[in-house]
C-alpha cells in the first residue's frame, strides 16, 4: 500500500469516527450479541478458573465490522453468603485465559467469600483482533474489537443468572492491563456508564492513546497526576514524568492487534498516526461527555515506582492520559500511586504498597468492597 493510500485511509477513518459520535456518551458505538450459549459444565482444571466455577461456552457475534468469536465464561456464587452483587474480572493481554496471575484468583476467591457473584472469561483468541488473522493490506481496529468485552459486560448485566438485581446489589468490573482498557472502552464508547456501578482499573488503561504509544518521533512524556488533578492519591512531588511509548516488548501487542509493525519502531510513523488515534480510547473524535460517568465509581491503580532492577513501562502513562479526561465526578473516584511494584504491571503483586504502606492488593479489594454497590439509575 502506498503512502498516499495510507494517508487517504487514515483521513477516511478519522472522518467516519467524527460523524459517529453523538452529543452524549452512552452507546456511541453499537454492540453485538452473545449467542450459541451452552449448558453450564465443569470448568477445565488447570486453565485459571476459580475453584467453585461453572463454565459456559458461547459466541460473541454481530459486532459491526469484526469477526465473530467463540469464548468461555465462568461464574460462581456462594448461596450461603447473601447477594452483594456481581464483579466481572477481565484479564490482561489478549484475554485468552481467565486470569493474568495468582492475584486474580485470590481476588475471585475473596469476592466470592464476601457474597459477590464472580464472573471470568477467556476468549478463543485475542479480543483485540478484529479478525484472525488481519487480512493483508488492512489495519486492525482495537476500538471496534472492544465491542466484544463491552457486549459481554452488558450481557452479564441483563442475565439474571449472572447478576441478580436488587436495591443494593452492584454490577461491577475489574480489569488488569488490557482488561482495564476493555472496561474503559466499554464506558467511553459502548455506554457501560449507564449500568456499571464500580470499576477497578489495574495497570492501565493501556490503549488510552495508541498513537502516542506507537508514534515515531516519540510523543512527549506524560506528567503523572500533577498537583491539582482531581482524584490523585499518594503521588510524589515533583511530578513523575513517564513516556507513553510502548516499550520493553509491550509494543508487540499493538503491532499485532493493529496490523502495523511500525509501532514503536525506528522509522517515522506519520502515515499511521491518525489511524492509531482513531482507534484509541481517547481519540480526536471523542467528546467530553464520553468521559462523564456520574453514576459509576472508579479507581485507577498504577505503579509510581518499581523495585530495584525492574523497569517501568507504559501502563501508568497510558492510564494517566485517560484519567486526565474524567469529568463530572459524582461518585468515589481515585487515581492511586502504588510503590515498589515487583513488575512493571505489578500493582496487586506481593511487595507493592500504597503511600501509607497498605498492600496494593488489599487497597484494591477494600475499594471494591466499599464501592461495588448499587448506585442510583438515571
Amino acid at each position: 500500500m502506498t503512502k498516499n493510500a495510507l494517508l487517504l485511509l487514515a483521513s477516511i477513518l478519522s472522518v467516519a469516527f467524527a460523524f459517529a459520535v453523538p452529543s452524549r456518551a452512552q452507546a456511541v458505538l453499537p454492540m453485538g450479541t452473545v449467542e450459541h450459549v451452552s449448558e453450564p459444565h465443569a470448568c477445565t482444571a488447570g486453565q485459571g478458573w476459580d475453584t467453585h466455577m461453572s463454565c459456559v461456552d458461547a459466541a460473541l457475534t454481530d459486532c459491526p465490522g469484526i469477526q465473530d468469536m467463540p469464548f468461555t465464561y465462568g461464574y460462581e456464587k456462594d448461596p450461603q453468603a447473601g447477594n452483594a452483587g456481581t464483579i466481572v474480572l477481565l484479564s490482561g493481554w489478549g484475554g485468552t485465559a481467565p486470569t493474568s496471575g495468582t492475584a486474580d484468583l485470590q481476588f475471585a476467591e475473596d469476592y466470592y467469600n464476601r457474597g459477590y457473584e464472580v464472573v471470568m472469561l477467556a476468549w478463543k483468541w485475542d479480543w483485540e483482533l478484529t479478525s484472525n488473522p488481519i487480512p493483508h493490506g488492512t489495519f486492525g481496529n482495537i476500538q471496534a474489537a472492544a465491542c466484544r468485552p463491552a457486549t459481554f459486560l452488558n450481557y452479564v448485566y441483563n442475565n439474571p443468572d449472572l447478576y441478580a438485581s436488587g436495591p443494593d446489589t452492584g454490577i461491577c468490573a475489574q480489569g488488569n492491563s488490557a482488561g482495564s482498557a476493555a472496561v474503559a472502552y466499554a464506558l467511553t464508547w459502548y455506554g457501560a456508564g449507564d449500568y456499571l456501578d464500580n470499576v477497578e482499573l489495574l495497570n492501565g488503561p493501556v490503549f488510552s492513546r495508541i498513537d502516542q504509544g506507537c508514534e515515531v518521533p516519540v510523543a512527549p512524556d506524560v506528567s503523572m497526576c500533577p498537583e491539582g488533578q482531581p482524584g490523585c492519591v499518594g503521588w510524589p512531588l515533583p511530578t513523575l514524568q513517564l513516556t507513553p511509548e510502548y516499550i520493553d516488548g509491550y509494543e508487540g501487542g499493538p503491532r499485532k492487534w493493529t496490523g502495523i509493525p511500525a509501532c514503536a519502531g525506528n522509522a517515522s510513523t506519520a502515515p499511521y498516526n491518525s489511524v492509531w488515534n482513531a482507534m484509541s480510547i481517547v481519540s480526536d473524535s471523542s467528546t467530553r461527555e464520553q468521559f462523564s460517568y456520574p453514576r459509576t465509581s472508579m479507581a485507577g491503580w498504577v505503579c509510581a515506582t518499581t523495585k530495584a532492577g525492574v523497569a517501568m513501562n507504559n501502563s501508568g502513562s497510558q492510564g494517566e492520559l485517560y484519567y486526565q479526561q474524567i469529568n463530572d465526578i459524582r461518585q468515589n473516584y481515585s487515581v492511586n500511586a502504588i510503590y515498589n511494584c515487583p513488575a512493571a504491571e505489578g500493582v496487586s503483586a506481593g511487595g507493592a504498597v500504597t503511600e501509607t504502606g497498605q498492600s496494593g492488593f488489599s487497597a484494591i479489594e477494600s475499594d471494591s468492597f466499599a464501592n461495588c454497590r448499587r448506585k442510583p439509575r438515571r
